[in-house]
């Protein structure tokens, strides 16, 4: 009986060790397996990470670019303001020194300069005030003039056409739909003007020299009947090519 017993309890211990050698076989053999999911695992978590840093960093580039144009653009308005403003003040002031200094107006002898009109020559027309005017901008060489007819005229007519600083147009329409910008230079065939914009009651307003304008009581900007006629030629300044 006790040989039967023993048999047995070596039986069963038998069985125990092949028992734990299949359960350590088993676990040996699941492992790769486990390892290698855990592999694919992280691989899908790193492509998931990868496209959504790729992702964030386009958007960023994007954010990026787009604040880049606004600032771009915020600061050529900004400069097309303050150039339009330097334009029309240096016109004001050129009006008032004309007047201060009794300079009057021809219209086949006006000085090619401000000042040679106030050492000597002490004419102007329309035109003369607007050269003098770019002269200084630093926008013509100093005693440089243009006119306009139908056309450009004068030695300063070249300069403007084929200078960055301006943008020439011909035969454009009727004021009030040409689409003009405060600070445009306009020319009919007998006149020219710079628009200045409107006034309260949405009447266009000009800084002009021309005849009867040049007195004490026309200081501009003002309203004119020539408004109403066709344009010949539209000078536009490019204030974003001027240098500081």
């Amino acid at each position: 009986m006790k040989r039967v017993l023993h048999r047995k309890h070596k039986l069963i211990g038998f069985i125990a060790i092949v028992l734990a050698i299949d359960v350590f076989l088993i676990v040996s053999l699941k492992s790769p397996v486990n390892a290698d999911k855990k592999t694919e695992d992280y691989d899908g978590a790193a492509n998931v990470s990868t496209s959504c840093n790729v992702v964030a960093l386009q958007t960023k580039l994007s954010l990026q670019d787009e604040s880049k144009t606004i600032v771009k653009q915020g600061k050529a308005k900004r400069t097309k303001e303050q150039g339009t403003k330097d334009w029309l003040d240096t016109l004001k002031t050129l009006e008032d020194q004309i007047f201060a200094h009794g300079i009057t107006y021809s219209w086949y002898h006006p000085a090619s300069s401000y000042e040679s009109a106030v050492s000597g020559n002490h004419h102007v027309n329309c035109a003369a005030y607007i050269s003098w005017g770019l002269q200084r901008m630093g926008l013509l060489p100093h005693g440089t003039t243009f006119y306009i007819s139908d056309t450009l005229h004068g030695k300063g007519a070249n300069y403007i056409k084929n200078s960055e600083y301006f943008t020439v147009r011909y035969n454009v329409g009727h004021p009030g739909s040409a689409g003009l910008e405060p600070g445009d230079i306009v020319g009919w065939k007998t006149h020219t003007c710079v628009y200045a914009g409107k006034d309260a009651n949405g009447n266009m307003l000009w800084y002009t020299a021309g005849g009867k304008d040049v007195s004490s009581k026309n200081l501009g900007p003002r309203t004119k009947k020539y408004a109403n006629k066709n344009i010949t030629v539209l000078i536009r300044i490019n204030y974003d090519k001027i240098p500081k």
